[in-house]
């Protein structure tokens, strides 16, 4: 049985067998999206950029950079716009770009038929013989850190490739924001990757032959049949890995009757948590570059994502002797009902307003900025605290 090597993207998918299963074994992939196709008119440019300037022995062409950015789609070239006048090379040190590399099962260079592992660097640098970079280019709405199985799997790659080399910088560098995360590895690292990666391509062995075995034998029980070095057994989470799933529309074993019990419940729960950090996340980085950002709906309401000012109102304790008067007066029973969150908020916003006005000399007035999305024209009320 061949399997195919292991890949970045592939551990990626190994985070939930059934897409790995209809992407990689049964060829199912995503359509291309917006952001697939300009990631890849990103790439593109950027290689042949580079190569352009390791021919002719320049470390930057900004004619040729204005040429060749006017036939690319907009979101593709506002993003590359950002890198015109900072993206240099040294044309001597640049080894290539595009640069694959494919190991053995034991870590070795050898022919991609043969390949355990394969990856592909966006370009590599060899500034001193015993140090190297790789820059690996990123479109994404939200900059990570580099610490990652990506970093870990090149970086072992070039390693393995030249044994003169003592330390690998990998850097990821965020076109959107023009901002780079770097991770460092030395061949002190080797025994670490490879004892990682070689666990990565286990689950994956595993996956290969437990589907080549259940479509031989459809109503076995597999964890029953295969042998226990076989089966590498851990929970499929909701997660990144499902944004671009085919299965996610339709057919999606995780997704199927979600409520039908606790634990498919708490699959929801994962998910929607982490989908709307994420979504928080990129909301707020776009903001911090560009501004405030606006939708409107089906029947007209527009929303918002931006940072405001609100004010915080903290009371002193010598208040109190006021309170007691209102309560009295009053007859609202305002001070078992007090929290550390304010004095108002058990009040109506008419009450709210006279009480205000009765603590006018006890109230200090902080203000802050805070990220918030809610509707255009809506109106909050910060409560005290």
């Amino acid at each position: 049985m061949s399997i195919v090597p292991l890949s970045q993207s592939k551990q990626a998918l190994l985070a939930c067998p059934h897409s790995y299963v209809e992407q990689i074994i049964r060829g199912n992939k995503s359509p291309s999206s917006e952001a697939s196709r300009r990631g890849t008119a990103v790439h593109l440019f950027l290689s042949e950029y580079t190569r352009h300037l390791i021919n002719e022995r320049l470390e930057q062409d900004l004619d040729w950079f204005d040429e060749h950015l006017d036939g690319l789609l907009p979101d593709a070239r506002e993003l590359l716009g950002g890198l015109r006048k900072d993206f240099k090379i040294d044309p001597e040190a640049v080894l290539g770009t595009e640069y694959y590399i494919t190991l053995d099962d034991q870590f070795q260079p050898c022919p991609a038929d043969r390949a355990a592992y394969e990856m592909t660097l966006d370009r590599v640098t060899i500034p001193s013989d015993r140090e190297a970079e790789i820059d690996d280019y990123k479109s994404n709405f939200m900059a990570f850190e580099a610490d990652t199985f990506q970093a870990k799997l090149y970086s072992l790659g070039l390693l393995m490739m030249m044994p003169s080399l003592e330390k690998v910088t990998f850097r990821l560098q965020f076109v959107r924001w023009n901002r780079d995360k770097i991770a460092k590895f030395t061949r002190d690292d080797i025994p670490a990757l490879q004892a990682e990666a070689r666990q990565w391509r286990l689950v994956q062995i595993n996956l290969h032959r437990n589907h080549a075995f259940e479509e031989r034998h459809p109503k076995s029980a597999l964890i029953n049949v295969l042998p226990s070095e076989m089966t590498i057994k851990y929970p499929v989470l909701s997660g990144s890995h499902c944004v671009y799933c085919p299965l996610l529309a339709a057919g999606c074993p995780i997704e199927k009757n979600p409520y039908k019990d606790p634990t498919g419940q708490l699959f929801n729960v994962l998910y929607f948590k982490a989908a709307l950090k994420r979504a928080e996340e990129a909301v707020r980085a776009n903001a911090d570059k560009l501004g405030p950002l606006t939708v409107r709906d089906g029947i007209g309401t527009e929303y918002t994502g931006a940072w405001t000012i609100v004010e915080k109102r903290s009371y002193d304790i010598n208040c109190l002797p006021v309170v007691l008067a209102w309560d009295k007066k009053k007859k609202d029973d305002l001070l078992h009902k007090l929290t550390v969150s304010g004095l108002s908020s058990p009040l109506k916003a008419k009450k709210r307003a006279e009480l205000a006005e009765e603590l006018a000399n006890f109230v200090e007035v902080k203000a802050e900025s805070q990220f918030k999305v809610r509707k255009v024209k809506e109106e909050e009320e910060d409560r005290d605290e």
